[in-house]
């Protein structure tokens, strides 16, 4: 990894940025780009939080966060898509959904709904790209 991108990483963990997700509303983890080492398993986690976005919408409830001891799990959702954060506990809620809303207002959604339903990880340089133009405002 180039020392610039390891600068930036180690720069984001210590705001407390942890995680960043995209998955489907089926459950299927489309990205997913660590800030720190995590054991978390992606399959697991995309399916357990589409399940609980799933059950808060049946409720006529919209899931916004979610804290487990001492990380907190921020979601937006747009169309078929579930934007997670994951955070330090003490990371600011306001300043979380204000990078999910930066990241979906610069996502090409064209490009991002051809994932969808075909079983693809999507990962791309320009996605990539995308998320850390976002995150550099936050530094």
């Amino acid at each position: 990894m180039p020392a610039k991108v390891q600068n930036r990483q180690h720069m984001l963990i210590n705001k407390g940025i942890k995680r960043i997700l995209v998955i489907e509303s089926s459950g299927l983890n489309l990205f997913s780009r660590d800030f720190e080492k995590c054991d978390l398993d992606d399959v697991l986690f995309a399916g357990f939080s589409a399940a609980i976005v799933a059950f808060a919408k049946e409720m006529g409830k919209e899931l916004h966060d979610l804290t487990l001891n001492d990380e907190s799990f921020y979601f937006k959702t747009k169309n078929n898509f579930i934007f997670i954060l994951s955070t330090s506990s003490e990371f600011d809620k306001r300043r979380a959904f204000s990078i999910l809303n930066n990241i979906i207002d610069t996502v090409k959604w064209k490009q991002l709904e051809s994932y969808l339903n075909r079983g693809v990880f999507f990962t791309t340089e320009e996605f990539n790209e995308t998320v850390e133009e976002v995150l550099k405002k936050y530094l």
